[in-house]
């Protein structure tokens, strides 16, 4: 049986800790959230009390059920934000037409490659 350490080590706590805010936060009980992602009660509540974590197979399901992305059940928030900067930026790429994001995509892409061979070369 794991401790609540060896669970915080694996994530099981803060999927924990997203499951039961975003489930506050929609006003729905645990039995109203393991009915609308199809598990049994006895498995959400394993979840959201970090007794161990969903599958994968279930994630998707959760996140519909919840109105919160996949990514907000399995990432750390500091893992999956960016800047506000960056976001404005992106956000605005967002609405170029499809050609100008292509050539905008080649662009970043090409000047990450360059700074990450400057990094490199200034390890050597």
């Amino acid at each position: 049986m794991s401790t609540d350490h060896d669970a915080h080590e694996r994530g099981d706590m803060n999927i924990a800790e997203t499951l039961r805010k975003a489930r506050k936060n929609k006003g729905l009980t645990q039995r109203q959230v393991a009915e609308l992602a199809g598990v049994s009660l006895e498995a959400y509540k394993g979840w959201e009390g970090a007794r161990h974590s969903p599958r994968s197979e279930n994630i998707a399901p959760l996140a519909q059920a919840l109105g919160i992305s996949t990514d907000e059940i399995m990432m750390e928030a500091k893992n999956r934000s960016i800047s506000e900067d960056l976001r404005a930026l992106f956000n605005a790429a967002d609405r170029l037409p499809d050609e100008q994001k292509r050539q905008l995509r080649m662009a970043l892409k090409g000047m990450l490659l360059a700074m990450s061979q400057e990094e490199l070369e200034k390890e050597d």
